[in-house]
């Protein structure tokens, strides 16, 4: 049951990683922070 439960875990932070790694090859505007330095 244990191992079941961390198996469950890792696909959903793989999913994740996914979606982080999808997200930042998107174009996408820059950080407020990021923003502000550039001024």
């Amino acid at each position: 049951m244990e191992r079941k439960l961390l198996y469950m875990e890792a696909e959903m932070i793989k999913d994740k990683i996914k979606v982080v790694e999808h997200n930042t090859m998107a174009p996408k505007p820059l950080p407020l922070n990021e923003i502000a330095t550039l001024e």
